[in-house]
C-alpha cells in the first residue's frame, strides 16, 4: 500500500505520509549548512555514499550538496571486519585511494567514504562500510580506543613461551631438524609436523606449529561483524566440530563467535585474509558471499553455497576447503613430500597412486616431483585429516577412535565395503564387533541406518 503521484512519478509509503520527514535538517556532522528536503524527484549523486540515483534528497541551497535521507546520520568512527584499525568518515576522500576495501570498485575522490588513519591507502565506500555483516553497529566517536591484550602466549625465556592452551608447561621453539611423523600432529590445526617451525613441550607430547602458536586470542574475521575468540579443544574426549565454512570435521582449536548460537570456525578458515594470495593463482583472491546462488569451485568442481574466494580479474572461484589445502604434505605411499599442483593441461591420462583411479589433471591434485607420482587431493587427505590420531571423539553420544591407516592391510569400511584409502579413519569398537569408516558420508550413513533399525 502506497500513495502515488502520477504527475511527478513519486511514491510514498503510508508511514512517511503519517510522519513526513522534516523540511529542514541541521546536522553538523553531515554538512555545515542547513539541508532542505526536496519534494520532487531529482537525479543526482549522493555526496555521502556516492551512489547516483533518482531520489527525493536533502540539498544544501548554498553549495549544492545532496544526500539521501538515510545517509544523513552515518556514524563517524567505526570498526569493520575487513580491517584491523578503526576507520573514520570523511566528506571528501581525496587523492591516493583507488579501490574500496570491501567491494574493490573505484572510489571517487569527491564523495564521502571511510578511511584509515593508520594505513594511508585504505578506504571503503560509505555503504560498503556500514552494510550488514561488515560493521558491528557501534559508533566509536568520542570513545577511547581500548588496546586489548590478545597475545596468545607469554615469553618466559629465549625461544621459550607459555601458551594459554598449555599453561602448565613451557614450550620451546624448534626451527631445524624437525622429523616428519604422521602421528605427531599440531594440537591446533591437527596437521602433521615436519615442514615448518614448531613449539614443543619437553615434558609431554604437546606440539604447536609456530604459525598456530602466534594466532591472537581475539580476531576479526570476514565471516562476521563481531570478533571471534580462540578456544582450545580441552582435555579428554574431543567433541567433533563441524566448520560451517568448509564443511570439514575438526577437533583442534577453533574461533568461536560471540552469539547465543555460536559459529565454529576451523583454524584453517581463519588463516584467510583479504587480499588472499595463493601460490596456484596469479591474481589476488577476495571473499564473496552468494545468497541463494551456487557456483562451482575451479579446483574440485563442487558446488559452492555461501562463502567463497573469487578473482576479480579472471573470475576464478575457490571453495574454502580447496583454498586451505596444504602446499606440501607427506604420505605413506611416497618417501618424498607431495606438492600441491593447481591444475595443468595434459594430453595423456593421469592416474592416482592411492585409489588407482583416473585423475583429471585440470583439477587440483598432489604430485611428487622426485618420482612423478600423482594422487587425488581427497585421497591424500580425506574427510578426517583434521582429527588428531589417537584421540577419542564423541559423535552424537558414540565414542570413536581416530586411527591412522598405516597398516600393511587396509581395513574394510563398514559402510561402503571398500578398502579404506585415506590416511586417517575412524574406528568404533562394540562388544560384538569393530567398525571402520573411511569418509564423512559413510560415518553418517552408518548411524542413520542404525537409528532406522532401532
Amino acid at each position: 500500500m502506497l500513495y502515488h503521484c502520477s504527475i511527478c512519478d513519486i511514491s510514498l509509503c503510508i508511514i512517511c505520509t503519517k510522519s513526513p520527514p522534516p523540511l529542514i535538517i541541521e546536522n553538523a556532522k553531515t554538512h555545515k549548512h542547513p539541508l532542505t528536503f526536496v519534494t520532487r524527484l531529482v537525479s543526482c549523486t549522493c555526496n555521502v555514499c556516492g551512489v547516483p540515483d533518482a531520489i527525493l534528497p536533502y540539498m544544501c541551497l548554498q553549495c549544492g550538496f545532496a544526500v539521501h535521507p538515510r545517509c544523513i546520520d552515518f556514524p563517524q568512527v567505526i570498526n569493520i571486519n575487513r580491517h584491523d584499525h578503526r576507520i573514520s568518515f570523511t566528506h571528501h576522500i581525496g587523492h591516493g585511494y583507488l579501490k574500496c576495501g570491501v567491494c574493490r570498485k573505484p572510489l571517487c575522490q569527491y564523495n564521502g567514504a571511510y578511511s584509515c588513519l593508520v594505513c594511508p591507502n585504505y578506504a571503503v565506500h560509505s555503504r560498503c562500510a556500514t552494510r550488514y555483516g561488515v560493521w558491528d553497529g557501534a559508533e566509536l566517536k568520542g570513545k577511547p580506543e581500548i588496546v586489548e591484550d590478545i597475545a596468545p602466549f607469554e615469553v618466559v625465556g629465549d625461544d621459550l613461551i607459555r601458551h594459554f592452551s598449555h599453561d602448565k608447561h613451557t614450550l620451546r621453539l624448534h626451527t631445524k631438524h624437525i622429523i616428519h611423523d604422521d602421528s605427531t600432529r599440531c594440537e591446533a590445526c591437527s596437521h602433521p609436523v615436519g615442514f615448518d617451525p614448531i613449539y614443543s613441550c619437553e615434558e609431554c607430547c604437546f606440539i604447536l606449529h609456530e604459525r598456530c602458536a602466534n594466532l591472537p586470542v581475539k580476531k576479526r574475521l570476514v565471516y562476521h561483524s563481531l570478533p571471534f575468540l580462540l578456544q582450545g579443544p580441552g582435555n579428554g574426549v574431543h567433541k567433533v566440530l563441524d566448520c560451517r565454512l568448509c564443511g570439514k570435521y575438526f577437533t583442534g582449536f577453533e574461533y568461536k563467535s560471540q552469539e547465543k548460537t555460536p559459529q565454529h570456525i576451523d583454524l584453517h578458515c581463519s588463516f584467510f585474509s583479504e587480499p588472499f594470495v595463493h601460490g596456484g593463482h596469479s591474481h589476488p583472491l577476495y571473499f564473496v558471499f552468494q545468497y541463494g546462488e551456487s557456483h562451482r569451485c575451479d579446483s574440485c568442481d563442487r558446488k559452492i553455497f555461501g562463502h567463497m574466494l573469487s578473482c576479480d580479474v579472471c573470475g576464478c572461484t575457490l571453495c574454502l576447503r580447496c583454498a586451505s589445502l596444504p602446499v606440501k604434505i607427506k604420505h605413506r605411499n611416497d618417501e618424498h613430500p607431495l606438492t600441491l599442483c593447481c591444475g595443468e593441461k595434459a594430453n595423456g591420462k593421469y592416474w592416482c597412486d592411492i585409489c588407482e583411479g583416473e585423475l583429471d589433471p585440470s583439477k587440483w591434485f598432489y604430485t611428487c616431483f622426485d618420482c612423478g607420482g600423482t594422487a587425488h587431493a581427497e585421497c591424500v587427505l580425506g574427510d578426517f585429516s583434521r582429527l588428531i590420531p589417537g584421540s577419542i571423539i564423541d559423535f552424537y553420544g558414540h565414542k570413536l577412535e581416530v586411527v591412522l591407516n598405516n597398516h600393511n592391510t587396509r581395513p574394510l569400511c563398514s559402510m561402503c565395503r571398500s578398502r579404506c584409502k585415506v590416511s586417517v579413519i575412524l574406528q568404533l569398537c562394540t562388544s560384538s564387533s569393530v567398525y571402520y569408516f573411511c569418509s564423512r558420508s559413510c560415518l553418517i550413513g552408518h548411524f542413520r541406518s542404525y537409528l532406522l533399525k532401532v
